[in-house]
């Protein structure tokens, strides 16, 4: 039977709505007590207390965000703690990255966040493409690959850890742009 059926069938049948003036409170009330019981509701609610994004893209993790967090309205009702339990869930780096730009509203800690992650998608194809990678093509008249020439005291080393450097600063250099770009401050 279809939840259609099984509502219309409660409808018809529950004394407390075959009242000529049941106002729309009522009958919300009665029907989430029927079809959507208190025991799955705390469910939901403990779910949302302990959500955190883990594997998820902000996306994603914004929508589960906003999913659960109907079943906790008492803990996002007021805009702060929307925003508190919103970074709370984000991955450390994305955390690291809102509070260094000092957003404080849901708003802007979510753009600060997609646009850290949209920054950073890119980068481990970067790195590997300059060298910090395990497939790296060995150093010009290495017959070997780049372990055996490190292993070796090949000069190969010292450029490795100089792109790495490279590397580094500019993600850090990309991070500042970024935070600069969405008029975050530094202070």
């Amino acid at each position: 039977m279809r939840l259609f059926d099984l509502a219309r069938a409660w409808y018809r049948e529950d004394p407390q709505l075959t009242e000529p003036h049941v106002s729309w409170t009522v009958f919300k009330t009665l029907f989430k007590e029927k079809f959507f019981p208190e025991v799955e509701r705390d469910e939901l609610r403990m779910q949302f207390e302990a959500l955190q994004q883990g594997k998820m893209t902000v996306v994603q993790y914004t929508s589960e965000f906003t999913r659960l967090s109907r079943f906790a309205e008492s803990l996002v009702r007021a805009p702060e703690d929307r925003a508190w339990r919103f970074k709370k869930g984000l991955t450390r780096e994305l955390r690291h990255a809102v509070a260094i730009s000092q957003a404080t509203t849901y708003s802007s800690i979510l753009k600060i966040a997609q646009a850290v992650e949209k920054e950073m998608d890119p980068r481990p194809k970067r790195d590997r493409d300059i060298g910090s990678g395990s497939h790296q093509a060995p150093a010009k008249g290495a017959d070997t690959d780049s372990d055996e020439a490190s292993s070796a005291g090949s000069s190969s080393a010292p450029s490795i850890q100089i792109s790495c450097r490279s590397a580094s600063e500019t993600a850090v250099g990309s991070h500042l742009q970024l935070l600069s770009s969405t008029g975050a401050s530094l202070r």
